[in-house]
């Protein structure tokens, strides 16, 4: 891209050169994944960098497990515990009050069609929200913010301008 880009009538973008893609829907990651890979092997993405992650990959466990006694993962996680306690902490106005339990969530990695939402669901909820705090979303929020920060400062993985011959430095 050159120059200025409009995302709207109003909203000027600046150039840019880094791009970082923060996922919070579970079943969209692979669909965003291709759509990276797919965009950068086109010309106007030369020299640009992208990152693109899932918020809970940031997530270290060991800082969950001392949080969250029993964690099913995250393939059950929608509308659980953390992503409860998240919207607690970010936005409580569009949390319901009520806190529905699914004793049995779903295993990882098998896709059942058609699915039986008596079996699979309790009003969306995949796994359990007893628990979820806005205490633990503010802790849940600002660890994974920590970890992004060091993950762009750092740049593991990326090939940086500002590393002189791609390669060392910061």
């Amino acid at each position: 891209m050159v120059g200025p880009q409009s995302a709207g009538a109003e909203e000027p973008v600046e150039p840019w050169n880094r791009l970082l893609v923060v996922n919070g829907h579970f079943e969209n990651e692979p669909f965003l994944f291709e759509a990276l890979d797919e965009v950068s092997g086109r010309p106007a993405a030369a020299g640009k960098e992208f990152i693109a992650l899932s918020w809970w990959s940031l997530v270290d466990m060991d800082w969950l497990a001392a949080r969250v006694p029993y964690f099913p993962g995250w393939h059950a996680e929608h509308a659980g515990l953390t992503e409860t306690s998240l919207m607690l902490y970010l936005r409580p106005d569009l949390v319901s009050p009520e806190r529905p339990d699914h004793t049995e969530p779903p295993r990882p990695g098998i896709y059942l069609h058609p699915v039986d939402v008596d079996v699979t669901t309790n009003q969306g909820v995949l796994s359990s929200t007893s628990g979820a705090t806005a205490a633990l979303g503010e802790e849940l929020f600002w660890h994974v913010v920590a970890a992004a920060v060091e993950l762009v400062s750092k740049g593991n993985g990326l090939l940086r301008e500002d590393r002189g011959d791609r390669g060392e430095g910061p």
